[in-house]
């Protein structure tokens, strides 16, 4: 059985089934009106840690506002079960079936239990996390005591049912497809218990064209709260990051959090005259070679800001920088009206190698679409559509490394070697920050 289903979904299934197998008849409508009604809910588990009670839900569902419920579990025959007192009319039954049932003794619940599910996903590998763009996936479900077994697909998804338990789908919606995959199993009295899974399966467009029109991986950081750690880890320190930068990242929510659908990064002055921003990276939850990748952002405008959105080589760990590449899509330095595009790698006689141009743009007042168009011969970037850098990435020396993995880095720096002379009349408190609205990879 699921953990921490909420019991009025149990109240409506198992209530049913104690009243065929254990009334002893009566009108339900006028019980509902008693005082001091007891309500015996049968649910068939295992264990009572299985079933999640919500007193305020029960009270919502089966009770007046002002009712006062005391449970008492038991179990009988394996069956577990609760008595709810109820000292105030019960004139909120959600269910008019629901009756006074005095006595439980002789109830044989014949419950389902046991709920086995597994699932595979067609091409999944450690290379293909979301299998192999087929969108198929399928596998079985067993259970103690089942009879059917159903499976939905999504929220909203229409329920299929068979009595073998195995199951097989093919997704046709392009792109990466993320939803929740619900499993029943049906008991002969028609209790059951449920399972869901989590489900994330690449459907590929156009034969794998490679025209980068699928999407594959994106957060557009809806809500407000901290951001999806499934997606992001947040990096944390000072120490100058090998630039001479002179804030401090932290996880705090005063330095990155989601706001109404836009994650921001802030730089904050503290009451020492030192900074505080963020900086969050999506190693080793999603990495990628090849495609095209859309970020829309706002950057901030105070001097010494020096904000990044760029990738670093997935082996970084191993080979360290720059061997293992660098590709910034978009940076910001001294100058608040261009943008720069960057390339960093390390050449055969060790040094390191660079390559970049910058473009005019009003960033700090605005929102733009920064773009990257990454194939196996180049990477080209774009600011609103219109391209302004382009490199040949055919293999230029024995650390060329352009065609590996990489990861995603969004941060605001302050001051070194590229924000340059921090203002100096900034108060204590002063907060700026880079807004993302959203980020795309297609492939």
């Amino acid at each position: 059985m699921q953990k921490k289903i909420g019991l009025n979904i149990l109240f409506l299934l198992s209530s049913l089934t104690c009243i065929i197998s254990c009334s002893s008849g009566g009108d339900s409508s006028s019980n509902s009106q008693q005082n001091d009604v007891v309500y015996k809910f049968l649910a068939c588990s295992e264990n009572t840690q299985e079933l999640y009670f919500d007193q305020t839900q029960f009270d919502q569902n089966y009770g007046s506002p002002n009712t006062s419920s005391n449970l008492n579990w038991g179990s009988d025959d394996g069956c577990y079960f609760f008595d709810s007192t109820i000292t105030q009319p019960a004139t909120n039954l959600s269910i008019s079936e629901v009756s006074s049932i005095n006595n439980f003794e002789g109830c044989d619940c014949n419950g389902v239990s046991n709920l086995i599910v597994n699932v595979t996903i067609q091409g999944q590998d450690n290379e293909n996390e979301y299998g192999d763009g087929s969108g198929v996936f399928f596998g079985s479900a067993s259970a103690d005591n089942a009879v059917n077994y159903g499976f939905r697909i999504g929220n909203t998804g229409d329920e299929t049912q068979n009595s073998d338990g195995n199951f097989s789908f093919t997704l046709t919606e392009q792109g990466l497809n993320q939803f929740p995959f619900y499993v029943y199993a049906y008991s002969e009295d028609g209790t059951s218990i449920s399972k869901i899974i989590n489900l994330s399966i690449y459907v590929e467009g156009n034969g794998g064209s490679g025209n980068n029109d699928v999407l594959v991986w994106f957060d557009d950081f809806d809500g407000t709260g901290p951001v999806d750690s499934s997606k992001w880890t947040t990096e944390t320190g000072g120490g100058g990051w090998g630039n001479q930068e002179v804030q401090i990242y932290t996880s705090s929510s005063n330095n990155v959090r989601r706001e109404a659908g836009i994650l921001k990064i802030k730089v904050i002055k503290g009451s020492d005259g030192n900074f505080t921003s963020a900086r969050i990276k999506t190693q080793d939850k999603f990495e990628f070679k090849y495609g095209r990748v859309e970020i829309r952002a706002k950057l901030p405008s105070v001097q010494g800001s020096w904000p990044a959105l760029w990738m670093l080589g997935a082996n970084y760990p191993e080979v360290g920088w720059p061997q293992c590449g660098e590709i910034d899509i978009m940076e910001q330095f001294q100058n608040k009206s261009k943008v720069q595009s960057t390339l960093h790698w390390k050449l055969a006689n060790g040094n390191r190698a660079e390559y970049g141009l910058d473009v005019t743009n009003t960033t700090s007042t605005d929102f733009h679409v920064y773009a990257m168009e990454w194939t196996s011969s180049s990477i080209r970037t774009y600011l609103d559509g219109n391209e302004f850098f382009s490199m040949n990435i055919n293999g230029a020396g024995p650390y060329f490394p352009f065609n590996e993995d990489f990861f995603f880095i969004f941060n605001v720096a302050m001051g070194g070697t590229n924000g340059g002379e921090i203002d100096p009349n900034l108060n204590e408190g002063y907060i700026d920050a880079m807004e993302v609205d959203y980020i795309r990879v297609y492939q």
